[in-house]
């Protein structure tokens, strides 16, 4: 035997692709400890690898955590595939399972098998299962974006300030001696100073008031792409803008060493787009809530009306012009979350390590697994099972029935031709179960799409991690750690696997049950792990890869969509004035409308496709099958041929059946390696009114069942 042939050959590609990836992982962890940025970076902390503007930071973001998630999809496809592995059942498996009166699927990832295999087999199934989980709570969570905001500055000034016309802090209307702000050192100073020096630049744009006043008098617009506004002003009385002295602008003289020196600058204030502090210029709703205590800004024409009290009248109605806006897009960036890549590469090199055994333990093993339906064919057809004996009309729905096959088929059983659909190879129990676990993802996605629409509308939400998106209040999110709010976020993530692995399930029953069925219409040749003589080779298990890897396509676009629907957010809050630093970091959920519509659509379209499929009619009127190895053997007690066939030469069918010590390397074992065809084979004893249902090669008259007919039950030779 070939030890690395058919399914063998594919395991052993997904423990290398498996261990490319977990040595692809590991030197990206090493690299953001000891490599990025110098190195020296925490183990429990964050190591940036990518900064730049917000929008380019976001497409990246989009794009990683897309290929995050087909690596997630692939991971779990190759789980699922060692899984099914791990749970097919070898020939003792079946005749134990026989004896006792049960039976075992043969072809399918099945739970059910448990019963029969060792405890060694449920163990690997098992950490195959556990390890799976952290990856789909921590791994998108793994590469962090962090969006930044401006803090900026509001300046009021005369055109003269553009021209290099003096001004000092405190500005001209403050009407209160702050003399730390006298300091030119001071933080305020120097940022005004830097402003004032950078106008010349690119960077400055002019725009219209009511332009800038939608730029930056809106909490809810993040400052992404802009940073300090110079809002240029005229005096509506005439009054020269040049001539601004504290003493012809303010009634009293609060000890101003300066008071008669000219200044440019009318106002200036800091405002900060923190997450529960954001200031306004001017409150549309309320004009007394406006830069200074002692003026009101028109948020609608511009207009300053000045304190009578405080101001001289020729100076008691100012207007802004226009405006001058600085373009600085805040350094957002993205970093690894080296805890939680840790923990992926953890379970990664776990995996590997898994797969390598699986392998190992699974392709050295003396007892050959049944993989495949044809695995089993050919090993009953080889080496006929006693228990089975003359149960050739027996069908998987008599034991979803629970029926006991020695009482309910007798001696005989009448043939009643009927239209199977696929569907109906699945055990309705099966069915039940996979549809709560389908419906649970669909409940959760229509939890959360109800109260999303009415926080935030389509219209208003984005796809993707977008600062648009809601946040999900709760106070609690506040205090709760990184790790915390990534499990939260990626909650769903674990569910999804458990509907692709359903759906895999679903579908690969009903499709096995096609190939089954296939064998009562044509002759063809058995699909198994180490062919023989006219058997085919099998590369995979029993999904066929025209199904498997759409499945596993849509698997991957459904993680990338539910890791948009609710999601861990990151924004990092500047500081208005020099040097700029981080001054609030703030760490929560948001969610995406759009997504969780997507999602739930998605969903919906993918829970209904089983039921489609299950529709499909069956070819032929062969027994159905359900993977179920109890009907499998039932329909392999083949009638063999003569030894003159054996040694080349056409010859006639003998009717006895041989015992099983001498169908080992005689013409049973010779049949299962030749094209087989299921139905009625016809026996010596033409006279006899009981036919025999069985596989049969292409030089015995195999024909379809007839109805009405009675075939052999307990009473027979076969």
């Amino acid at each position: 035997m070939t030890k690395l042939s058919g399914w063998r050959k594919t395991a052993l590609y997904l423990t290398i692709l498996a261990s490319i990836l977990t040595i692809f992982l590991v030197t990206a962890l090493i690299i953001s400890l000891h490599v990025v940025n110098g190195g020296g970076a925490s183990i429990f902390g964050e190591t940036a690898i990518l900064s730049g503007s917000c929008d380019k930071i976001s497409r990246a973001n989009l794009w990683i955590h897309l290929a995050i998630n087909i690596i997630g999809t692939g991971v779990l496809g190759s789980s699922n595939f060692f899984m099914q592995v791990l749970v097919a059942p070898t020939r003792q498996d079946v005749d134990r399972a026989h004896a006792s009166k049960r039976w075992v699927e043969i072809g399918v990832h099945s739970i059910h098998n448990f019963r029969f295999i060792s405890k060694r087999r449920i163990f690997l199934w098992a950490l195959f299962s556990l390890t799976s989980i952290p990856l789909h709570l921590v791994f998108n969570g793994s590469v962090l974006e962090s969006k930044a905001t401006n803090g900026f500055v509001a300046i009021m000034v005369s055109e003269t300030f553009l021209d290099d016309a003096r001004f000092t802090l405190p500005s001209v209307t403050t009407t209160s001696n702050y003399t730390y702000l006298v300091d030119g050192e001071s933080t305020p100073n120097r940022t005004i100073r830097s402003i004032k020096t950078s106008l010349d630049e690119e960077s400055w744009e002019r725009v219209e008031f009511q332009d800038c006043m939608q730029r930056y008098n809106d909490l809810e617009v993040l400052m992404l792409n802009h940073r300090h506004v110079v809002m240029v002003m005229s005096n509506q009385n005439n009054t020269p803008s040049s001539q601004w002295t504290r003493a012809n602008v303010v009634k009293e003289n609060n000890g101003w060493y300066d008071f008669d020196a000219q200044n440019s600058l009318w106002f200036a204030g800091q405002y900060q787009r923190l997450r529960d502090s954001r200031g306004l210029i001017t409150n549309s709703t309320n004009n007394n809530t406006v830069p200074g205590y002692y003026m009101q800004l028109d948020p609608d024409t511009g207009v300053i009306h000045m304190n009578e009290t405080k101001y001289k009248p020729a100076f008691q109605a100012m207007k802004v012009d226009y405006c001058l806006s600085e373009r600085f897009n805040a350094p957002c960036r993205l970093s690894i979350a080296n805890p939680l890549l840790l923990i992926v590469c953890i379970m990664c090199i776990t995996k590997c390590l898994l797969c390598a055994y699986t392998l190992k333990v699974r392709s050295w093993s003396t007892q050959d697994p049944l993989m495949t339906v044809g695995d089993a064919i050919s090993s009953f057809i080889a080496k006929p099972d006693t228990c089975t004996k003359g149960m050739c009309t027996l069908n998987a729905e008599d034991l979803h029935m629970k029926l006991d096959p020695d009482r309910a088929l007798g001696s005989s059983r009448a043939w009643k031709k009927k239209q199977v659909v696929a569907g109906n190879a699945v055990n309705p129990g099966v069915w039940i179960l996979s549809y709560m676990l389908i419906g649970s993802l669909l409940v959760l996605s229509g939890l959360l799409l109800a109260p999303a629409l009415q926080t935030q509308s389509l219209r208003e939400s984005r796809f993707a991690h977008h600062q648009k998106n809601a946040d999900v209040n709760d106070s609690g999110l506040q205090s709760a750690s990184l790790l915390s709010l990534t499990m939260i976020s990626n909650t769903p993530q674990v569910l999804l696997p458990l509907c692709y692995m359903t759906l895999n399930g679903l579908i690969t029953r009903m499709l096995a049950e096609l190939e089954w069925a296939s064998y009562g219409i044509n002759f063809k040749s058995l699909r198994v792990t180490n062919p023989r003589g006219c058997q085919r080779s099998t590369y995979r298990l029993q999904l066929p890869y025209r199904w498997s890897i759409p499945l596993l396509a849509i698997s991957s676009i459904l993680h990338w969509v539910y890791s948009n629907c609710f999601y861990l957010s990151n924004y990092e809050f500047y500081d208005p004035m020099i040097p700029y630093e981080i001054a609030e970091i703030d760490r929560g959920l948001q969610f995406s409308s759009v997504a969780i519509l997507i999602g739930f659509s998605i969903s919906l379209v993918i829970a209904l496709s089983p039921m489609i499929l299950a529709k499909r009619s069956l070819p032929g009127q062969m027994v159905l099958g359900g993977s179920n190895s109890k009907v499998i053997s039932a329909a392999c007690h083949c009638i063999p041929i003569s030894s003159s066939h054996a040694t080349g030469k056409a010859g006639a069918v003998t009717a006895p059946l041989l015992e099983t010590s001498e169908s080992i390397g005689g013409p049973l074992d010779l049949m299962a390696t030749m094209k087989l065809k299921w139905g009625e084979v016809s026996t010596t004893n033409a006279d006899s009114e009981i036919g025999h249902l069985a596989f049969g090669v292409e030089e015995q008259r195999v024909t379809e069942p007839i109805e009405g007919k009675h075939y052999s039950g307990r009473g027979s030779n076969y």
